[in-house]
């Protein structure tokens, strides 16, 4: 007696089922990751129509160009800024840049004052103060005041 091989409908059942199997599995994660993906494309394009909106100075009537500094004793940094655009913005930080010993360096340092709760709103005004973590030495060159809200808008003002 010779082999047999597997007949032709069975084969073709048997293959149509893996192939239903498979796709249980695969288009579920397949969905998800599409709808995953919108959802992001979507918050991030929001995101950065509003932020278009996003503007911000330095108050230049209040100490200079709009920041007070002391690096002696007390190490304090604050910056008075206006919110001129039509977004409400929070989490302030600084980035200054010193010079000691003929050297540049650039230091980040994050702030007291605005948060998502309670946001410069447009047209306020307001005081932020660095949360100076480490003992500053040098001459201040610049500062670099950034947000959270709209991480593409910020301001600088060279000393």
């Amino acid at each position: 007696m010779g082999m047999r091989g597997v007949s032709p409908i069975v084969a073709f059942v048997i293959l149509v089922v893996l192939i239903f199997s498979i796709a249980t599995f695969v288009v579920p994660w397949a969905l998800n990751l599409a709808r995953e993906t919108a959802i992001q494309t979507q918050n991030r394009t929001e995101g950065m129509l509003e932020c278009q909106d996003a503007a911000y100075s330095f108050d230049p009537e209040w100490g200079v160009h709009g920041i007070k500094w002391d690096f002696g004793v007390n190490d304090t940094l604050e910056a008075k800024i206006v919110n001129s655009g039509l977004v409400s913005l929070w989490g302030f930080s600084f980035e200054i840049e010193i010079e000691q010993d003929g050297e540049i360096s650039i230091k980040h340092f994050g702030s007291s004052g605005f948060t998502q709760d309670r946001p410069l709103k447009p047209g306020e005004s307001g005081i932020i103060r660095a949360n100076l973590t480490e003992d500053v030495n040098g001459t201040l060159k610049s500062v670099k005041v950034l947000n959270s809200r709209c991480p593409q808008v910020w301001i600088s003002q060279s000393i």
